[in-house]
């Protein structure tokens, strides 16, 4: 998938569109269509903007590896920022896990859930 892939997904993810996703990352309407139409590349600046706007890292929005690094602080909204924090380190520390590693961790989540 290419980057304007993955930002088009993001978007549509988001639940918004081009016009209001455009706005919020701080380019044109046209500019976001002709990324998402990989008929262009984003900025660094849109990168960056893209990133720090969304939790999402920047690799995978440039390489789409590390499907798992798209962050989920917008989704603990609901619950207490301190609890959120804790959420998103456990869920850093286990995208940075082998697969041995994630395997025990799901068991041991299983007993304790």
């Amino acid at each position: 998938m290419s980057i304007g892939k993955r930002i088009k997904k993001l978007r549509k993810t988001m639940g918004k569109n081009t016009k209001t996703f455009a706005s919020f990352i701080g380019i044109s309407q046209g500019s976001l269509s002709d990324i998402e139409n990989d008929r262009t590349h984003p900025s660094c600046n849109t990168l960056i903007s893209l990133s720090q706007k969304t939790d999402v890292c920047i690799l995978w929005l440039l390489t789409g590896q590390n499907n798992n690094c798209i962050c989920f602080k917008n989704s603990f909204s609901h619950i207490d920022d301190e609890f959120s924090e804790i959420l998103l380190e456990i869920t850093e520390k286990y995208i940075s896990c082998d697969d041995n590693q994630k395997e025990k961790i799901k068991e041991q989540l299983k007993v304790i859930l």
